[in-house]
């Protein structure tokens, strides 16, 4: 995906087509996962108010979803959009209910996933030593679980602290 290989803009236009099928076939779940990617996709091309958007208009379709990873995937997304926003502690409380929720229900992607946007956020929010220790854990339990590019992440946001 685009977005993952951190090419966002080459996602932008098919995500957006893909959109536009899965509205007009009212294939809502796919619809939201879309959101998702074209919100992530803007947020890293630093389009913050422009995810916001587009997950506003998608949050009326969360309560159609049939699939609680679909809605964990918004609920970090939106985090994320808010932190970027300045809502920084807005967005900690929210990503520590998706944490506690998605191992209430035995997620581990989501739990890897909210766990690296609380260890970014923090380290972005000045708390580097929290954050840090975070993603320290992270890439440790991650790497045991098979989530590789989870790691890798978690590593490189420890060492660019940014």
């Amino acid at each position: 995906m685009s977005v993952e290989e951190e090419h966002p803009e080459n996602a932008l236009a098919a995500v957006r087509d893909a959109l536009a099928v899965f509205e007009s076939e009212k294939l809502s779940d796919d619809e939201i996962f879309s959101v998702a990617v074209l919100a992530k996709a803007l947020l890293a091309l630093g389009r913050a108010e422009d995810a916001e958007k587009e997950l506003a208009r998608a949050s009326t379709l969360m309560n159609k979803s049939h699939y609680r990873n679909i809605t964990f995937k918004m609920q970090i997304i939106a985090a994320q959009v808010r932190a970027a926003l300045g809502k920084t502690s807005e967005a900690s409380v929210n990503l520590q209910a998706t944490l506690n929720e998605a191992m209430n229900h035995g997620f581990l992607g989501q739990q890897l996933d909210a766990r690296l946007a609380l260890g970014q956020i923090e380290i972005k929010s000045g708390k580097t030593t929290l954050g840090r220790a975070r993603l320290a854990a992270l890439e440790k339990d991650a790497r045991e679980n098979g989530f590789l590019l989870v790691a890798q992440k978690a590593a490189a946001a420890a060492r660019n602290q940014s």
